[in-house]
Formats: C-alpha cells, structure tokens, sequence
C-alpha cells in the first residue's frame, strides 16, 4: 500500500472536501492520506469517519510555494519508507488513468508542459500565456553551469507524481532548496499567471533529480486501476 499525499490550502480547502468521497474509492492503493492545510480542523471534522487514515499538516505561510508540495511529499517518503503519490486535489480523477503499481524506480511523472517545451533547452526564448518570453533564460543557464545539458532536463508535468522510494531524496531536497530562490524570484519578477510562487517546479525537481542520480520515468495508462 502507498501513501497518497495532498495539499488543501485557501480555496482548495473545498476541492477536498468534494473530493473525498473519491479519494476513498482508492482504498485498494493507499491506506493512508497526508493533507498538507492550513485549515486543519476543518478537515479533521470531515474525515471522522473515513476508510482510510488521514493525517493533517498545517501550512502557515501567506503566499503558497509550489515547492512546498514536493518537499511534503520527498520528507513523507523518507519518513514512512514507503511509495508516495502526489496529486494535485483537482486532479484527483487522473488517478484512474495511471499504473500506480508500476515497478520502475525513482519518479514518475505524467507527461512534459508541451510538445514545443519538453526540456529545459526548448525554454530559451519560450513563452506562453503561462509565463514570458525568456522566463526559464537565467535557469538554463544555471543548468549549464552546473554541468547538466539543458536538453537532458525534462519540463514534468507535476500535477500527478509518483516517488518510489529511494534513499537519494534527501540530496533531491537539497538541490531543490538551493535553486527555490530563482524560482520564487521568477515569480515575484516576471510575468506569470499563477497567484502562488515558485512555479514551475517540475523543471526544478527534473534538475534535482538528475544532480541526484534518481531515475525519471513516465507512467504507464490504464482505463481503470
């Protein structure tokens, strides 16, 4: 059995409650939830009576951070040594689509952003109605500097993600911690739509992954798990 970690800050708070009675339809791959909120005994008072376990963390800070939900997830694999799946709360119906009891290593993810931004190399000059033209221009270069070819830097769609267990995530956290500071400061400094900071960070945990020597993989589709 997996853990399946959430986040349910601000307006998501709802979107949880909402989804619930989907999330416990998963019983056959996760007996255990982890909810990162900042309303947690909102939540605790709808999951009373549930099938599976839910535990609660609270989240206290103004503005989310994007890498706050992949640091949650990395420090729950570590903690509980067991498989973890992150899903985005509006995403929760994708769970059907994928493998979730795949035997690959490492990360597994999605898909990339696009086909005309599926690595980092493909983002010099690039903009859309997510971000600006050039927004990624200063982090590949930072990729370079830091001997990775751009190119070999996947974009991860990072709304569904899989982390087997490996014992390499505390380094992914570290690199992760030390590139968060451009990541935030593109968000505060450049045109974006997203309300919250640190976007993006798909490309930063393919990066950290790489640094890591942890495996990235893809999932396998199904119809139904």
């Amino acid at each position: 059995m997996k853990n399946l970690a959430l986040v349910a800050v601000g307006e998501y708070t709802n979107d949880f409650i909402t989804s619930i009675e989907t999330i416990e339809k998963f019983n056959k791959v996760f007996d255990t939830v982890y909810v990162l909120t900042d309303n947690v005994e909102k939540l605790q008072n709808y999951t009373s009576n549930t099938k599976l376990t839910y535990f609660f963390t609270f989240y206290n800070k103004d503005t989310f951070n994007y890498f706050d939900k992949l640091y949650f997830s990395l420090n729950l694999v570590l903690n509980t040594q067991k498989d973890t799946v992150y899903c985005d709360i509006r995403m929760i119906n994708s769970l059907y689509d994928y493998n979730l009891n795949n035997n690959f290593e490492g990360i597994i993810y999605p898909r990339e952003w696009g086909s005309n931004s599926s690595n980092a190399n493909m983002l010099r000059g690039f903009g859309c109605e997510a971000f600006e033209e050039g927004y990624w221009d200063e982090f590949i270069v930072h990729i370079e500097k830091n001997g990775i070819k751009p190119e070999s830097v996947p974009t991860i769609f990072e709304q569904t993600l899989l982390f087997n267990y490996d014992e390499n995530y505390d380094q992914v956290i570290s690199y992760l911690e030390s590139v968060e500071d451009l990541f935030v400061g593109y968000s505060n400094s450049k045109e974006n739509k997203y309300t919250a900071v640190g976007n993006g960070e798909g490309l930063a945990l393919a990066y950290a992954c790489i640094k890591s020597n942890v495996e990235l993989s893809k999932f396998r589709y199904i119809k139904a798990i």
